[in-house]
């Protein structure tokens, strides 16, 4: 009998997630299409929440004002980016460089994963002072945090060369660079503190006005025999038409102008029959003494003159 030999039927492997000849992108060159992505969306997202809050007369700088640009910069960036990513597995500054985001089958995420990607992953990418974007650049197949999180990899279509390979190390340099000048400019500004200035410099001014009406409140009392303005009262009023009147009182022979405090965003009334508010409150003590107080002293909450 012939021996016959038999050729075992090959076993196929599991396919791989990504071919061996793929190439993965890094930490550079992501952050170089990240700058690009910010330049295109971030900025323009920023002054649309800016816009709205100014029409919303609410003040950016404040802590309330901050929380709300986040929502709106997140309302507005978060589906741009999705569909960019579930539609050509790119944003534009990936785009640019030839990067493509890829699920195991080499197709763009779908929008679940997308999703889990860009909100739930990169909020973890961004703990501990970004180590989750940073992990791309020593990870064996460049994955950020939240590249591992959704499954997802970074992989590179095209090789980079000329203006563009230039423009990575440019990007990259460059905030090195930005490093040293952005806590000079923290230190100084720590230093400097301009909203504390202006704080400062608006109770001075506070403290100069609630001087300049006791001092007039005190003049009319000598020039009549003792007796104050009888707009004053036992209880706090505001100095303004609406509670203490003294304009009629005070203005033209103890004040050239009624002071406002500088919250309050009008001149000082140089002429009495218009309504206005000083923002400046007065009252009697019982022992005849008048006290005029500013309640919305900033960094002095306590600016008040008694005589």
């Amino acid at each position: 009998m012939e021996n016959q030999t038999q050729t075992p039927n090959p076993v196929t492997p599991n396919p791989a997630p990504v071919s061996s000849q793929t190439v993965y992108a890094g930490f550079w060159i992501r952050l170089a299409a990240y700058v690009i992505d910010v330049i295109i969306f971030g900025i323009p997202c920023f002054i649309i929440s800016f816009i709205i809050l100014a029409l919303l007369g609410i003040n950016g700088t404040a802590k309330s004002g901050e929380n709300l640009i986040y929502v709106i910069f997140a309302v507005f960036w978060l589906p741009i980016n999705l569909f960019f990513v579930t539609k050509f597995g790119a944003t534009p500054g990936k785009m640019f460089y030839g990067l493509k985001i890829i699920k195991e089958n080499m197709a763009p995420p779908k929008l679940l994963t997308a999703f889990v990607r860009e909100v739930l992953g990169k909020i973890a990418s961004s703990m501990l002072i970004n180590l989750g974007y940073i992990w791309a650049g020593f990870d064996g197949q460049k994955q950020a945090w939240h590249d591992k999180i959704a499954g997802t990899h970074v992989i590179m279509t095209k090789p980079v060369r000329g203006f563009k390979k230039f423009s990575i190390y440019l990007i990259g340099i460059f905030p090195l660079l930005l490093v040293p000048l952005a806590l000079f400019a923290a230190i100084a500004l720590i230093a400097i503190n301009p909203a504390k200035q202006f704080a400062q410099a608006n109770d001075i001014k506070r403290m100069s006005d609630v001087n300049a009406i006791e001092n007039a409140v005190q003049q009319y009392k000598v020039d009549n025999n003792g007796s104050i303005p009888p707009e004053i009262t036992t209880s706090s009023q505001t100095i303004g038409s609406g509670g203490a009147d003294l304009c009629s009182a005070l203005l033209g022979k103890y004040l050239a102008a009624i002071p406002v405090d500088p919250s309050i965003k009008t001149s000082a009334p140089t002429s009495c029959g218009s309504a206005y508010d000083t923002g400046y409150t007065i009252f009697q003590l019982p022992n005849g003494s008048v006290t005029v107080s500013a309640p919305q002293g900033e960094l002095n909450r306590n600016i008040s003159i008694t005589r």
